[in-house]
């Protein structure tokens, strides 16, 4: 069982016993280290729901989870204001934890918590009549973590990273091409991020030029001859 489960199983326990139930009982880390290993704001839960001072419901519940079974899995247990009650584990339990993620190497936290469900990973999906900035590469690392840690979970996972070649925006790179009778064989990325710069830049003072962007999108959708060509240049670029 993990160690947020146990809390959680004990800090239930604990509130049977003092008479009071919590739907849904948080454990998480907390950011500050001198805050604890774990920490629950279970107690500001239950205070704003009987009225009560939240300091004296979490020494109550403070008080009853010392007499739980969890002398080998935490240290101490200290209340803070407003209400809060932090756990610091034991060093048996960290030493527990060390021993079972050497024996286990790189399936240490594997698990089938994901069986029968599917998460979509979406990474950056660059426009790609613009360069790839630094953006797109950290949107992309952390795209593919997810995929990596939601796989480890027995999730079923679907990456995705569709390339900004589609829409209006394209529309108005295809009009640029077409009005500024630019060559498609020579194309490079620097001239169509200019061609799209131009173009929103005279947009700014004539609006009606999306009418064109829109049209020439619509032409794209439909498969006009002209429009595909542009299109499959630019993919190529």
């Amino acid at each position: 069982m993990e160690i947020k489960e146990k809390l959680n199983k004990a800090i239930k326990e604990a509130l049977s016993e003092l008479g009071f139930s919590v739907s849904l009982i948080e454990v998480e880390h907390p950011q500050d280290p001198s805050h604890g290993d774990y920490a629950t704001n279970v107690a500001l839960v239950l205070a704003q729901k009987i009225g009560k001072d939240p300091m004296e419901v979490a020494q109550d519940i403070k008080n009853t989870l010392e007499y739980e079974q969890l002398n080998e899995l935490i240290a101490k247990i200290d209340i803070v204001r407003p209400g809060f009650i932090n756990f610091w584990l034991s060093k048996d339990e960290f030493s527990r934890q060390l021993t079972e993620a050497i024996k286990m190497g790189e399936g240490y936290g594997k698990s089938d918590d994901g069986k029968g469900k599917t998460i979509v990973a979406e990474y950056s999906s660059p426009n790609i009549a613009k360069r790839f900035g630094i953006g797109h590469l950290r949107s992309t690392i952390i795209g593919h973590a997810l995929y990596n840690l939601y796989k480890f979970l027995g999730y079923e996972v679907i990456s995705e990273n569709h390339l900004g070649d589609w829409g209006t925006q394209f529309g108005a790179i295809l009009y640029q091409v077409v009005s500024s009778q630019v060559s498609v064989s020579s194309l490079s990325v620097s001239q169509l991020e200019q061609l799209y710069v131009d173009f929103n830049r005279e947009a700014q003072e004539k609006p009606e030029l999306w009418d064109e962007a829109r049209a020439w999108f619509k032409k794209l959708e439909v498969g006009d001859r002209v429009a595909r060509e542009i299109w499959k240049a630019c993919v190529m670029v």
